[in-house]
């Protein structure tokens, strides 16, 4: 049996979508994280206060489902550990599930995803615009997995819905 504050395995779901966006951005948070060669505290801690917030202040339900499930941690890498797929096609699959969501909760995932990208890449260093930035790796990492997950929505089209409807 399950405890309550333990994450339920897709099969065990009715909605594997929040688990699956939960999941996709655990492994771009690691892939982000490790891009440099080194998984750094701060990365994590980055990736689980953004969790955090999420799941407090989203007006996304999607959004605050998958941010409470990205805060246990620990479990999502173990539910890693037993997954046989390769990060490219976990992230491709998450895709295809939010291609069918309704587009306020694509949108507003989509744009945490890519914050979350960010924020755990600067995690390490001292931000995009500094002397001391992310690196080329981190930043390349981010790109991918943005693109793995949104296709071809463009960052100003995203920008621009988000203005529109968060304005």
């Amino acid at each position: 049996m399950q405890d309550r504050g333990s994450i339920d395995m897709p099969a065990q779901r009715k909605n594997k979508i929040e688990f699956e966006a939960a999941y996709g951005l655990f492994i771009m948070g690691i892939e982000v994280a490790k891009a440099d060669g080194n998984i750094d505290e701060k990365e994590v801690r980055e990736l689980l206060n953004q969790g955090t917030r999420a799941a407090a202040n989203s007006k996304s339900k999607l959004v605050r489902e998958a941010g409470r499930l990205l805060v246990q941690f620990d479990e999502l890498k173990a539910y890693r550990e037993k997954d046989s797929r390769d990060h490219v096609s976990v992230l491709r699959a998450l895709k295809k599930l939010l291609d069918k969501q309704p587009e306020s909760d694509r949108m507003r995932y989509i744009g945490w995803f890519a914050s979350v990208g960010k924020g755990v890449a600067e995690a390490s260093g001292a931000g995009w615009f500094s002397s001391d930035s992310v690196s080329v790796e981190e930043a390349q990492t981010v790109i991918i997995c943005y693109r793995l997950v949104a296709g071809n929505l463009d960052i100003d089209a995203l920008n621009a819905w988000n203005n529109k409807h968060e304005g």
